[in-house]
């Protein structure tokens, strides 16, 4: 998720948004974003390869955007991802 520009995009077109990064930092500073921008996101700390584990709830859309597949170095890593969550 990074610093919540596309997170703060789709909240600020009236979506219902949870935004992940398995960096605290990085949520620490998507959450000020949101704030200067008046939009209202549920962010937390989580590894995208586990978000069944990570995040409670149903969801109409998961999105990875930008650079997060190319962290996935292992054959093993992109099956966590796309085969084991929900």
């Amino acid at each position: 998720m990074g610093i919540g520009t596309q997170a703060i995009g789709l909240a600020n077109r009236g979506f219902n948004v949870t935004g992940t990064d398995l960096s605290s930092a990085s949520i620490e500073r998507a959450t000020k974003e949101a704030e200067a921008f008046g939009v209202k996101i549920h962010f937390g700390v989580a590894d995208f390869r586990a978000l069944d584990e990570d995040v409670s709830g149903l969801y109409d859309v998961v999105l990875s955007a930008d650079n997060a597949i190319p962290h996935l170095l292992t054959d093993d890593d992109l099956y966590q991802a796309f085969f084991t969550c929900g």
